[in-house]
């Protein structure tokens, strides 16, 4: 995968140097043609220099397809290109192999990559370069070509190392922004993810357990009537207008933090009281309370575990046929929180119940006791059932 991101990398540097390489060897042709036609004009030879420099210019533009079937072929086309285009302007020579040579050698730092390969590339059109020179009638200036080869190549090399290096810190510019872009879309489907399960569990912490102690208390309601017991029906009712109204208060508080996003700050010890005795008065089953915590909690964990409480009564009031409960809060001796919601009621299968369609208050426990960082374990036989939440000291207070 790393050389193919190298190669993808090579080839749009390569492209992206076709158009100063292409108006560099224009502004050589001018010069080399200027020269040829100020000393001895040749017309015939002038046409077939423009002929193999359109040749040698359209593979500079189509470089990429070329390097791709072979890099040796590419160099060397393109060296013959440039010596026999000097023998077809022997008075413009220098100017053109002077100008072209070094901008060959220079692309070959985007070809190969590798500074001895180069090295090598550089020394064969070198000695090409002397030995052309040595046989032509500019043999007694071969010094001062010589210096001016090296100068022009050193140049044109410092200017392509530059231009690389920005065409490829700007490529992996794009490829970073690219990557950040599939980063941020991932993030927001997962936020999407995360706001449906937290609108389903407030819906059902709100709406669904709020619904399930009001049937509770008219399906008691109608017991105490069929009996004519008018007067415990009627405190019943009562206590379900509050009820209601509680619920209907819960789900625009929900509402309220859906568009929102801020947690109501919760009374720990009078919400949780709040919770045992509205189980109390709906169902009749008794519920031993020890809510003995020191340790701090935090608005979101506090919220979350009052959620779990109450999910974990309805489920008692609903399936346990339990007739005692116990409710403990407490501090563990190394600093932590635990929670344990225990009946003596029928039990249930905890395997088979959290993973029923429908069954979405288990499932809902583990949500909320996951998100808290907190650690669930549930154990139920037919003698009852018991629930513990252990939460550890970092996460009760960082919640």
């Amino acid at each position: 995968m790393e050389l193919n991101a190298n190669w993808i990398g090579k080839e749009t540097t390569l492209t992206a140097a076709r158009i100063p390489i292409v108006l560099w060897v224009l502004l050589v042709t001018t010069a080399t043609i200027t020269l040829q036609t100020i000393v001895n004009p040749v017309i015939v030879p002038t046409i077939y220099f423009l002929v193999m420099i359109a040749v040698h210019v359209s593979l500079y533009w189509h470089v990429k397809v070329v390097v791709s079937v072979s890099r040796l072929l590419y160099v060397t086309v393109q060296g013959v290109l440039i010596f026999s285009t000097a023998l077809l302007m022997p008075d413009g020579m220098p100017a053109l192999l002077i100008g072209l040579l070094p901008v060959l050698i220079g692309q070959c730092l985007a070809i190969y990559r590798r500074l001895i390969i180069v090295s090598m590339i550089f020394g064969i059109l070198y000695a090409c370069f002397c030995i052309f020179t040595l046989n032509t009638q500019w043999s007694n200036e071969i010094l001062l070509f010589i210096a001016l080869m090296i100068f022009m190549t050193i140049i044109i090399i410092s200017y392509a190392i530059l231009f690389y290096r920005q065409v490829e810190s700007r490529m992996r510019t794009e490829f970073f922004l690219k990557d950040l872009k599939q980063a941020h879309d991932q993030v927001e489907q997962l936020t999407i993810a995360n706001e449906r399960q937290r609108m389903a569990r407030d819906l059902h912490d709100t709406l669904a357990q709020g619904l399930a102690g009001l049937i509770m208390q008219l399906e008691a309601t109608e017991a105490h009537l069929n009996r004519g017991n008018l007067e415990r029906a009627k405190e019943i009712v009562n206590k379900s207008m509050s009820q209601a109204r509680r619920t209907l208060a819960d789900a625009r508080n929900a509402i309220d933090d859906l568009r929102a996003r801020t947690l109501p700050e919760l009374d720990w010890q009078d919400a949780v009281k709040s919770e045992v005795h509205r189980f109390s008065s709906a169902t009749g089953t008794a519920v031993k309370l020890n809510n003995a915590v020191k340790i701090r909690l935090s608005g979101k964990t506090m919220e979350h575990l009052l959620y779990v409480l109450r999910e974990a009564l309805t489920n008692i009031a609903k399936h346990a046929e339990a007739t005692d409960v116990i409710v403990q809060m407490e501090d563990t001796t190394d600093g932590n929180f635990r929670m344990t919601i225990r009946d003596n009621g029928i039990g249930f299968n905890p395997d088979i119940i959290g993973n029923q369609a429908g069954h979405y208050g288990l499932i809902g426990i583990k949500e909320r006791v996951r998100l808290i960082g907190g650690h669930l374990n549930i154990q139920s036989t037919g003698t009852g059932t018991c629930i513990q939440i252990l939460l550890q000291k970092k996460e009760s207070e960082g919640g």
